[in-house]
């Protein structure tokens, strides 16, 4: 009895000792199974130490021991919310753990391990328990597209070479990722085919400005390229699981930076066509369009028209600055290009702000235009291509008093509402996940 006694002294002992001086993450979920891709929502609760700030702590959330959703300050008692979408079926095992933020930044910490998903548990810090979420697989009907076929644009850029995170408006809610993280990848395939989407268009448009020839390409583009691989190779691991994933249409870019020449992108192309395309583990991936792979061009300076012109282009002043040529040598430019190769691929040009420049007047989609009624763009006469929006720019940016935000999701329906009335071929989602395009202030 007295060594029982003794025990239960020990025992009340720690007790009071954790509770008033040892700090603690305490975490919570609120369900247990959750099917592939859906979310679960984790409340986390940081004790500290009297005297403390809530403010100096910075909640991680890991799943299976590697970093995975957004990364969250405490509210002043302490707490914060987690939704975490989960893409991997089994067993997931989650924990929240507290670290000190640093003073004056803005994402809390400058510490890549600590923010950047995929990185495994931190050696030092304020641990929660571990709690099992049970992931269930489930079959995703395919997308019934009815003779209408749904892209969602989708941006492989977030390489060390490239965009980064330290201008972003948001934390996504996967968290901060780079774009060979194939769990990242994953869900948001997982997401683009609970939507519907039969088709995503990677974003190639800024890798041949003002090349000559495709091998001149620089190691930024040589990493959005490998970005495309890996998430070609996860939509081919998800194939083997017998689910029906959305197809793939890359959109490289000839004008939408300085030009590049015809000769370039023809060889780009072929490259696509030999290493993609003709690539066992790719086979069937690509979506088909009048009997061919689909290839979308950006071309903001319609170099890929005959008919185009540099002062159509130039009615966006945005585009005469990037564009980067007069008027005369932009069209010189044109006159003295060949003609894109299409033996291999089906092709569409695409430019943008289409309701200034009418370049839908020669058959080109858009990438956004800035209205709120989308422009039609026809082929042989009837309704193609139409790109609904969330937000849009005006002409001198997304700071010009013509454009237009998310408005709660007001913009997507209003613009959305042409897309029922034209019923085109193609609606055309664009900027998915373009997050850091932009810097603080534009």
């Amino acid at each position: 009895m007295q060594n029982m006694a003794m025990g239960g002294l020990v025992l009340f002992s720690l007790a009071c000792t954790g509770s008033s001086q040892k700090e603690s993450v305490n975490i919570e979920i609120d369900k247990q199974t959750i099917p592939m891709g859906r979310s679960v929502t984790v409340t986390a609760r940081v004790n500290i130490k009297p005297g403390n700030s809530t403010n100096d702590y910075l909640l991680l959330p890991y799943v299976n021991q590697r970093r995975w959703g957004s990364h969250e300050r405490p509210d002043p008692d302490g707490n914060a919310t987690f939704l975490l979408p989960l893409p991997n079926p089994g067993k997931n095992i989650i924990q929240v753990v507290a670290v000190k933020a640093e003073p004056g930044k803005w994402m809390g910490s400058s510490r890549s391990d600590f923010i950047m998903i995929g990185s495994f548990l931190p050696d030092t810090g304020i641990f929660s328990k571990e709690i099992t979420v049970s992931v269930e697989k489930r079959s995703i009907p395919a997308a019934q597209n009815d003779g209408h076929l749904f892209c969602i644009q989708w941006e492989p850029w977030f390489t060390n070479s490239n965009s980064s995170w330290h201008g972003a408006e948001a934390v996504p809610v996967i968290g901060l990722y780079d774009s060979y993280n194939e769990d990242a990848i994953r869900q948001h395939v997982l997401w683009f085919m609970d939507l519907g989407v039969d088709f995503i268009m990677p974003d190639w448009s800024n890798h041949i400005w003002s090349k000559k020839h495709w091998n001149e390409i620089d190691n930024g583009a040589r990493a959005i390229v490998h970005a495309t691989t890996c998430f070609l190779e996860v939509l081919a691991k998800m194939r083997v699981e017998g689910l029906d994933v959305p197809k793939v249409a890359l959109m490289p870019g000839l004008s939408n930076g300085p030009p590049a020449t015809m000769t370039a992108l023809n060889e780009q192309l072929e490259w696509i066509y030999q290493n993609y395309v003709l690539n066992p583990r790719f086979k069937g991936l690509f979506q088909d369009y009048d009997g061919k792979p689909l290839m979308l061009i950006l071309d903001t300076g319609a170099v890929g028209h005959k008919k185009g012109t540099a002062k159509s282009a130039f009615t966006v002043p945005f585009f005469e600055m990037t564009l980067s040529l007069k008027e005369q040598e932009l069209d010189a430019f044109r006159r003295n290009q060949e003609q894109v190769d299409d033996t291999h691929f089906t092709i569409r040009y695409v430019s943008s702000q289409n309701q200034v420049t009418r370049h839908h007047e020669l058959g080109y989609w858009s990438w956004m235009d800035g209205q709120l009624e989308p422009l039609v763009t026809y082929y042989d006469g009837k309704p193609e291509a139409i790109t609904v929006t969330p937000a849009f720019f005006g002409l001198m940016g997304w700071t010009a008093p013509e454009a237009y935000g998310k408005r709660g999701g007001t913009t997507y329906i209003e613009s959305f509402k042409y897309a029922f009335k034209s019923k085109p071929r193609v609606i055309f989602l664009h900027q998915f996940n373009e997050f850091a395009g932009q810097g603080e202030g534009h």
